[in-house]
């Protein structure tokens, strides 16, 4: 008989469908730490004050950890050098110039969560 061989046909379309959601599901769950990295949010927080604030930037900040902060470098297009920085310690606060002219002062999160990013 042939309907023997479609249930089975079909109930290991379902079982393969069902193991394939599961492995996506835990692929999805090990990138989230990934996407909250505290130097990403600083990267992503300084990037939206720059562009809040309408600075013409020639080179993005690049950002990096060292001596219990992070700190970003970048430049204007004028040339002025652009710093971020923010130590490790709760809340994270953000100082973003441009130029040794403070554009930005005050907490990290509600910067990320402005744009809808959520760190």
């Amino acid at each position: 008989m042939i309907w023997p061989d479609i249930r089975r046909v079909g109930l290991a379309a379902v079982g393969a469908a069902t193991v394939a959601l599961l492995v996506g599901c835990s692929q999805f769950a090990e990138l989230q730490p990934v996407a909250g990295d505290e130097i990403t949010s600083v990267k992503i927080a300084t990037n939206d004050v720059l562009v809040d604030k309408q600075v013409d930037v020639l080179v993005w900040p690049v950002c990096s950890f060292a001596d219990e902060a992070y700190t970003c470098q970048g430049t204007e297009v004028g040339g002025a050098a652009i710093t971020s920085s923010v130590p490790v310690q709760e809340p994270l606060l953000l100082k973003v110039s441009v130029d040794g002219k403070v554009l930005f002062q005050g907490p990290l999160k509600p910067v990320i969560t402005e744009a809808a990013r959520t760190p």
